[in-house]
């Protein structure tokens, strides 16, 4: 998970295409965090608000751990909407 809070933000590079899901560019983002002693919610979520990615951590009676991944009401994924900003910078998204 990967938070953003200001607005200097750069393309994704290749590599992250490939290996990570989702991926996102030009958008803030901010970590919304629930402990319990069996589990962890972890909610990735744009400035205004709306769910981004979302993962639990869950340890079972036994004390083994497993991941999971919530899909349901995600947004879709984002890209750098430009080839260029207003001042003509191919690589980068913000001014």
């Amino acid at each position: 998970m990967v938070s953003v809070a200001g607005p200097k933000q750069y393309p994704l590079w290749d590599m992250a295409r490939k290996t990570m899901r989702p991926v996102g560019e030009d958008t803030q983002l901010y970590q919304v965090l629930r402990v319990d002693n069996q589990y962890l919610v972890d909610e990735s979520r744009t400035a205004s608000g709306r769910l981004y990615d979302a993962c639990e951590l869950q340890r079972d009676s036994d004390g083994s751990k497993r991941l999971i991944e919530h899909e349901a009401g995600r947004i879709a994924p984002r890209d750098c909407p430009r080839s260029a900003t207003r001042k003509g910078r191919a690589d980068r998204c913000w001014e």
